[in-house]
C-alpha cells in the first residue's frame, strides 16, 4: 500500500472523528508550520530511535502548554501508537485534501523545481481547470531536489513532469 493511500486512510479517520472541522484545520496549520520551522519538532517526529513513550509525553506537554489543540494531539497520538509518525506530513496533506473536497474544491499541490512566475501559475490553473473543473485550491511550492520540471498532485493523482522521472523512465525502458 502506498504512503499516500495509507495517509489518506488515516486522514479520513481523523476527519470523520473530528467534531469541529475548524479547530482540526487550525491544528493542521499549526503542525505544518512546526514541521517547516521547528527543527526540534521535526526531529521528534522523524527520528526512529526516539521511544514512543517519550514522544507522547512531549506531545502531551505541548498540548497542555497550549501549543496546539486536541485535534493535533489526537493525530500525533494515533500516528505514534501505530508507528506511523513519519507519515505526519502526508496525513496533514490528506486532511487538507479532504477539507477541499467537502467544500467542492479540488486540492492541487504543484511542486516546481524553480520558483514559478505568476504566468506559469495562471497557465497551470487554466490547464487544470479544463480537466478538473473551476473550483481549484492551488498550493505552489518549490523543491530544488527536482532539478527541473514540476510534480502536480491533484487529490490522489500525481502528474510527474520532473527531470528525475524522465531520466528514470529512460533507464527503465527495456533494452
Amino acid at each position: 500500500m502506498s504512503q499516500e493511500v495509507l495517509a489518506m486512510r488515516y486522514g479520513e479517520g481523523v476527519f470523520t472523528a473530528s467534531n469541529c472541522q475548524k479547530s482540526l484545520l487550525e491544528d493542521v496549520q499549526i503542525l505544518e508550520e512546526m514541521l517547516a520551522t521547528n527543527n526540534d519538532f521535526l526531529v521528534l517526529t522523524t527520528v526512529p530511535t526516539i521511544r514512543a513513550e517519550l514522544r507522547l509525553n512531549v506531545f502531551h506537554e505541548m498540548h497542555n502548554k497550549g501549543v496546539f489543540g486536541q485535534a493535533a494531539l489526537n493525530i500525533l497520538r494515533v500516528l505514534t501508537d501505530n508507528g506511523r509518525l513519519p507519515m505526519l506530513p502526508n496525513v496533514l496533506n490528506a486532511l487538507r485534501t479532504l477539507d477541499s473536497m467537502t467544500k467542492g474544491e479540488v486540492r492541487v499541490d504543484a511542486v516546481f523545481a524553480l520558483e514559478p512566475n505568476q504566468d506559469d501559475i495562471n497557465n497551470l490553473k487554466k490547464q487544470l481547470a479544463g480537466r478538473y473543473g473551476q473550483h481549484l485550491d492551488v498550493h505552489v511550492s518549490t523543491d530544488k531536489n527536482l532539478l527541473a520540471g514540476v510534480v502536480i498532485r491533484v487529490g490522489n493523482e500525481v502528474l510527474d513532469n520532473s527531470l528525475i522521472r524522465t531520466v528514470n523512465s529512460i533507464f527503465e525502458q527495456p533494452q
